[in-house]
């Protein structure tokens, strides 16, 4: 029933141990261009006429309970030193709340001149 399918969805962003466990990775991925990128949580892989895919839940902004299900060609995801509650954190916050950075993130990003 749609009620019990709601209450799963809602339990399920509601406990953080029960979403880390589900959510593999937080990543970054194409959308809705190819210069553009979206946080997102790998949940998984497949594979389509051989090609490998990470299939991805990209919640939207600021209510994580919709979004999108999409499968990215593995070239195409990057994957971020975010964990999964940072992750949350930003896209319910709209990108107000930004995770620190890592030690190696700061110095990369000083060598690059993006810091």
């Amino acid at each position: 029933s749609i009620y019990s399918a709601l209450k799963k969805l809602f339990s399920f962003f509601a406990t953080s141990e029960e979403t880390t466990h589900n959510f593999q990775k937080v990543v970054f991925v194409p959308f809705p261009t190819k210069d553009s990128y979206c946080v997102a949580f790998s949940t998984g892989e497949k594979v389509i006429n051989g090609q490998k895919y990470i299939s991805t839940s990209m919640p939207s902004t600021p209510n994580p309970t919709t979004g999108f299900l999409m499968l990215v060609k593995e070239e195409d995801v990057i994957e971020s030193e975010y964990t999964v509650e940072e992750a949350i954190q930003f896209i319910i916050s709209a990108g107000i709340v930004q995770p620190d950075l890592k030690p190696e993130q700061k110095q990369l990003g000083e060598q690059n001149g993006s810091i």
